[in-house]
């Protein structure tokens, strides 16, 4: 947990804690990964989050007025344009 992220989006949930929505983790920055990550700034903690239905990077997130988090766009594992949205819902 808590590995560097390029290229990711980062949301401050209702919660005061922040979700971390992917992007690259390779040192070159290729490649994408779907990984799901909440940060605890009161913890300093880092915990999965599960995954999304599509590795994505420079993507975007948009905490919506429920609380959950609107993802969509960005590129994949192979910098094809990935044109779907998917939905996080916190626990």
């Amino acid at each position: 947990m808590g590995e560097v992220h390029t290229d990711h989006a980062a949301v401050l949930l209702l919660d005061g804690t922040v979700l971390i929505a992917s992007g690259r983790i390779n040192a070159d920055n290729t490649g994408a990964t779907a990984t799901l990550e909440i940060y605890d700034s009161a913890s300093g903690e880092f915990s999965n989050a599960g995954s999304m239905g599509s590795p994505r990077a420079d993507h975007a997130a948009t905490l919506l007025q429920n609380g959950n988090v609107l993802i969509t766009g960005g590129f994949n594992d192979t910098a094809t344009v990935v044109d779907t949205a998917e939905l996080f819902v916190p626990n």
